[in-house]
């Protein structure tokens, strides 16, 4: 089906910011092949999210070719042409803990402990932070025992009202009374809903699209995981779609 509608796939991804980074586990599995040029290009791009994606495709050939391929991006060498590439100050060329941690979170503990032990076994002393394995550990445990209350979006009902909310107050309740019994003293809830960190909170929404690409705020690829920004005139714009078209602020109003 890819095959015949390729071109206007290729249109699609051109017009739709990411579209390409689900594109491309279609296309690998529609024609059960990998090429080497498209590796190249994958790990060129250094894209963390790109490379979650390319990391499940791989298979023992590929494997092979990878630690020969991180050592020469480590080294600042164009995959294609080997000349030199310019490193910015503090820029890391690939960050495989970010890597892992996407898998994690797309495709579950297991399979990102599985793909961790083939990145470490074909890189060797391959730099990962410790932290990812406290998060597989935990997400783990989570994918075992799960939640009792999950949030929920209202996905159909976007201006049924004149405030929505975002966030799930049971868990927010739960979290606050669980910290009360561990450290045995009393926590303010509030401490949960302010600042740039919170649960949740009550937007007034204009419309249920995007403002920038007009599609619905529920579209799945453009949520990402970035979700959903909304300013304070009401209008809300998929964060895709800002990084993509480099807004800081609502363009409704210039």
């Amino acid at each position: 089906m890819l095959d015949e509608y390729e071109e206007q796939c290729i249109i699609l991804c051109n017009k739709v910011p990411y579209m390409w980074r689900e594109y491309l586990p279609l296309y690998v599995e529609q024609h059960n092949i990998l090429t080497n040029d498209l590796v190249h290009q994958c790990l060129q791009a250094r894209d963390n999210i790109l490379f979650s994606i390319l990391l499940p495709l791989l298979d023992g050939k590929h494997w092979s070719l990878i630690a020969t391929y991180a050592k020469e991006i480590q080294q600042g060498q164009c995959l294609f042409c080997g000349k030199s590439i310019k490193k910015e100050n503090h820029e890391e060329l690939i960050n495989w803990t970010a890597v892992i941690y996407e898998i994690m979170k797309k495709q579950g503990p297991d399979i990102a402990m599985t793909l961790l032990m083939k990145l470490e076994k074909a890189i060797p002393n391959i730099p990962i932070d410790r932290s990812i394995f406290q998060s597989l550990i935990f997400t783990k445990l989570l994918y075992q025992h799960g939640m009792k209350y999950t949030i929920n979006f209202d996905k159909h009902n976007l201006e049924s009202s004149k405030y929505n909310t975002i966030c799930s107050t049971k868990i927010r309740d739960q979290l606050v009374e669980v910290l009360q019994k561990d450290l045995n003293k009393s926590i303010n809830r509030n401490i949960f809903e302010n600042g740039a960190h919170h649960w949740g909170m009550y937007y007034q929404n204009k419309l249920s699209t995007c403002s920038c690409c007009t599609l619905s705020l529920q579209t799945p690829v453009l949520l990402g995981n970035n979700g959903i920004a909304i300013f304070d005139c009401g209008h809300a714009y998929h964060v895709n779609c800002m990084i993509e078209k480099k807004l800081t602020a609502c363009n409704l109003h210039s």
